[in-house]
């Protein structure tokens, strides 16, 4: 499985983690039936296998095939891109692997907010990309997935407002850079957050609205 990423856009590197995770993640919430509260997916750890041997790949514009994808993401330009909506990466991925996984297009409806208030965060350690950041950035992207997965399993956190909105419409993400042991002492808090870990180099947060996280994450600049 494979997140093709246009190499010609010059995203920064956490934008490049947030679309790639979009990819990723719009597979994972496609394995889920929203009416039933469960995934499709006979198995959750051939799911997950997949979710962790994800790989990302930078092509130039020629290579770039739409018809390949099962997923096309187009950012809204918010952010990046001086708000002009551009398609930005794909998710590459055996047909037959995902009809097995239970995949099925996830019903989105498009935000209208201005500025999106309820997100996925992730919190990347400076020390820990900086040391290999190609290797950082898939176990970032992996690591959104991952989480989502393990979250989905608990019917109050499908439930809550704030993860059905993001999930059927905004699926906003951002990624932030932790430096000084931000990471150690995030956790050492025991924050009551849906939030997971990939050891102290990254963690996730939410989906949550900005107001419950700003607090323990004002101080961080985007990746």
């Amino acid at each position: 499985m494979i997140v093709k990423y246009k190499k010609s856009l010059n995203m920064p590197r956490g934008k490049i983690i947030a679309q790639a995770s979009h990819a990723l993640s719009s597979l994972v919430l496609g394995c889920f039936d929203f009416k039933t509260g469960q995934f499709r997916a006979n198995s959750l750890e051939e799911l997950k296998a997949c979710v962790q041997d994800v790989q990302l790949q930078a092509v130039e514009d020629n290579d770039f095939d739409n018809s390949e994808f099962l997923v096309t993401i187009e950012d809204h330009g918010r952010t990046v891109f001086k708000g002009v909506p551009t398609v930005t990466c794909g998710l590459v991925i055996n047909k037959d692997l995902a009809a097995k996984l239970g995949y099925s297009p996830n019903f989105y409806e498009e935000s209208t907010e201005d500025e999106i208030q309820t997100r996925l965060v992730q919190v990347v350690d400076k020390m820990f990309a900086r040391k290999d950041f190609d290797a950082a950035m898939r176990r970032c992207v992996a690591l959104q997935s991952l989480h989502l997965i393990d979250f989905m399993q608990k019917p109050e956190f499908v439930a809550s407002e704030d993860f059905r909105k993001w999930a059927t419409g905004s699926f906003a993400k951002i990624v932030l850079v932790g430096k000084d042991n931000f990471l150690t002492e995030l956790k050492e808090k025991n924050l009551f957050l849906d939030i997971s870990w990939d050891g102290l180099d990254s963690c996730v947060i939410g989906p949550l609205r900005k107001e419950t996280v700003s607090d323990h994450t004002n101080s961080l600049k985007m990746m």
